[in-house]
């Protein structure tokens, strides 16, 4: 792309409004949630050298997507920062941290700091006695009980403050869950237990600890927005106030992978746990525990007070108002599918509901049915990424960064297939536009 092409590019995308959110319009994981993007035109193909308008070098790695509000986007960074982004020009607006010395101070910082790198040390160093000793049942014992007692001081420690990135050698990006906004505030929740919120000009409104996740693999549950409460899941689910980041209530629930969204049965709205549990938004209270509603990577997706889901098969399923203050399901269809993990999420349009598992099969059904449509195998590695609807094309990007394009309908039919750098997020979408945060940069793909 020459010098030429990239700043016309950017002056095209400049004087181009872009649709972002309102106060009114909450914003997050695949945007409202659903992975569909109804008002946009944007491109089928690129390379590095084509159709891409800028890239942003970001500071650290991150599963999560970026966010559009107005004409900013708002991504996260290991090890725990929260990085606004001009649109036009993919220009830095501002970055904030939001770590050990953010929460608590510098002195308090280092010596938080300082217990984990002990106790670190402490066990590392038990491990190797384990091992010079191994045969000898009484020292193999007393090492043993040594190392639990480590352990105890960890949980301990966790209970009062998150691990500094330099304890968790071999643990997945501690951002893989997407920001959310109200148009105002930006909400942000990191792979060590902090939540934090930040007006849209970058001024910190509160950051708290919450807890420490302990699910395998790293947390990546996402936040979603409502009713003046911030639904976040770390182990248990919570409702924190977005004014203040003081917990409303407090759910006992297993944590997932998957994200939890809102929404209203009647006159109540509620939080859909892919816990396999219905949550009253109001008070946390459980209206109802099923599990067929029980996902552990792969979040369902609702239209019409229906939900789609796909945990071991496909279901659909109508949620209805139950006297007095329940919530009950009301089974439409059940239909198998390919067997197999499934970390992608699913997108319906226009009466197909698509499915793909991890590795690349790809299920089309009648969502008014649950019937087949066709099944195709995709062939472009593992996907994390989640399946996105945008104007008349389905994408489907695998960790390889391979993007496949897909017209859909009742036959499988490619339209195009790009390749950037490798990527777990998805992308996002706005007139002509797409962004896509890769591990290193963030992307604007464009005519």
């Amino acid at each position: 792309m020459t010098a030429l092409s990239t700043n016309l590019g950017i002056a095209l995308l400049s004087s181009l409004l872009l649709i972002g959110a309102s106060p009114r319009d909450p914003v997050g994981w695949r945007a409202d949630g659903t992975g569909y993007y109804k008002e946009v035109n944007p491109p089928t193909k690129w390379a590095e050298d084509t159709n891409v308008l800028w890239k942003t070098k970001l500071p650290g790695r991150s599963q999560a997507s970026p966010i559009l509000i107005g004409k900013r986007i708002f991504v996260v960074s290991d090890p725990a920062e929260l990085l606004c982004v001009n649109a036009a020009d993919g220009k830095i607006l501002w970055r904030r941290s939001n770590d050990l010395v953010e929460l608590y101070g510098e002195d308090k910082a280092k010596q938080i700091t300082a217990e984990y790198a002990r106790l670190k040390t402490e066990k590392r160093n038990l491990e190797r006695e384990r091992g010079r000793v191994k045969g000898d049942a009484d020292k193999e014992k007393e090492i043993k009980q040594k190392l639990e007692a480590v352990n105890r001081e960890v949980q301990q420690l966790r209970k009062r403050a998150p691990a500094p990135p330099s304890y968790a050698d071999g643990e997945t990006t501690n951002t893989a869950a997407t920001p959310a906004s109200d148009g105002e505030h930006v909400y942000a929740v990191f792979g060590n237990g902090v939540v934090c919120a930040y007006t849209v000009a970058g001024e910190r409104r509160w950051i708290k600890y919450i807890e420490a996740p302990t699910i395998g693999f790293g947390h990546s549950s996402s936040p979603a927005l409502a009713d003046g409460k911030l639904i976040v899941h770390l182990n248990d689910l919570f409702a924190l106030e977005t004014a203040t980041g003081e917990i409303a209530w407090r759910v006992p629930l297993p944590a997932r992978h998957a994200s939890p969204l809102v929404t209203r049965v009647d006159e109540t709205s509620v939080v859909v746990s892919p816990a396999g549990a219905i949550v009253r938004l109001a008070d946390g209270k459980i209206l109802l525990k099923d599990g067929s509603l029980s996902s552990s990577e792969c979040s369902p997706v609702l239209h019409d007070r229906i939900l789609y889901t796909f945990p071991g098969g496909a279901r659909a399923v109508r949620l209805v108002s139950a006297k007095p203050a329940s919530v009950k399901l009301e089974k439409l269809w059940e239909s198998k599918t390919a067997g197999g993990r499934r970390t992608p999420s699913p997108v319906l349009y226009d009466g197909l509901l698509y499915g793909v598992t991890t590795d690349g099969t790809l299920d089309v059904l009648d969502a008014s049915t649950g019937e087949q449509v066709y099944r195709q195998r995709l062939g472009i590695g593992n996907l994390y990424s989640s399946i996105t609807a945008a104007g008349t094309n389905l994408y489907f990007s695998s960790t390889k960064g391979t993007t496949i394009v897909v017209a859909p309908g009742r036959e499988y039919h490619e339209v195009a297939r790009n390749t950037l750098e490798g990527f777990g997020s998805c992308p996002i979408f706005s007139e002509r536009h797409m962004f896509v945060r890769t591990r290193q940069h963030l992307y604007c793909i464009g005519r």
